[in-house]
């Protein structure tokens, strides 16, 4: 069993350039030991016998035998006469090695980086725990998995993160986007067995929903209030806006309706509220 002692470290401290969702914790534990996911879970355990990576790749046996040699893809899973035996998500990370390579990155990087996918992974009995982890999110929010490779060490995030990311003007390294989300489509075109995103124990959100989360999820949000009635959906909110913040200015041109608070302290602007409405 993974300690929240554990998952709240790797929260810290492997992912310094931009945060995990903050339900980190509490989703990693409910997609590993809560059973609701167990079908999903059981999907990414198959394998699958087959010539994986060549017929997708331009990439020959005698690199990925190479790759297997130094741990950088699964070893211990070749068979006779050149077949391979492998999982769903071992063929995904075949690709984002090969995608990696092609821009440079060295071998050593790539080894590290399948460890810090496989963290955890002897505690929750699956392989490449993130990964699966990020799946769940990327079909529950409809989102898209973004690999972002640095110079050193790299991570996982959500497409609409990684844009809020970018338009919030976040200090991020030099990098490399990988879409995973692409990588996993053409894995399944070829893998033998589908795994069907809707069965009940795969939840999947509803427009109305999802956009409550979004707005959960993206924003400082102070207060959050939901009316639900028979003629219409709304959702009031309101959101800290920085004192210091240089683009608060063009932050408010773009608000087209709600209420700003400004509170002052010693003739200085110490916070910035906006409380709006929208209709769901």
């Amino acid at each position: 069993m993974i300690t929240q002692k554990q998952l709240l470290d790797f929260r810290k401290h492997n992912y310094h350039v931009l945060p995990l969702p903050a339900s980190f914790v509490e989703d990693f534990n409910l997609l590993f030991y809560s059973g609701e996911l167990g079908a999903m879970l059981e999907f990414f355990k198959k394998e699958y016998k087959g010539r994986f990576g060549t017929e997708n790749i331009d990439i020959t046996d005698r690199v990925l035998n190479h790759w297997q040699n130094l741990k950088v893809i699964p070893a211990n899973r070749t068979v006779k006469r050149g077949w391979r035996v492998c999982g769903y998500m071992d063929q995904v990370w075949t690709l984002m090695v090969a995608q990696l390579r092609s821009f440079g990155y060295s071998l050593t990087y790539l080894k590290d980086i399948r460890e810090y996918l496989n963290m955890f992974s002897d505690g929750v009995n699956a392989d490449y725990p993130l990964l699966v982890l990020f799946f769940g999110y990327a079909v529950s929010f409809n989102d898209l998995i973004y690999f972002l490779a640095y110079e050193k060490g790299g991570q996982l995030i959500l497409r609409s993160d990684y844009v809020i990311a970018l338009a919030e003007g976040k200090d991020i390294p030099d990098h490399i986007v990988i879409n995973v989300t692409e990588i996993m489509r053409s894995v399944d075109d070829i893998f033998p067995d589908k795994l069907n995103t809707t069965v009940p124990n795969l939840k999947q959100l509803n427009e109305k929903e999802g956009r409550i989360i979004d707005v959960y999820r993206k924003k400082e949000i102070t207060e959050i209030t939901i009316n639900k009635s028979a003629n219409s959906d709304r959702m009031t909110y309101s959101y800290k806006l920085s004192p210091k913040d240089r683009a608060l200015f063009k932050k408010l041109q773009k608000v087209d309706y709600g209420q700003l608070t400004v509170k002052k302290a010693d003739g200085q602007i110490v916070a910035n509220e906006i409380t709006t409405t929208e209709k769901l």
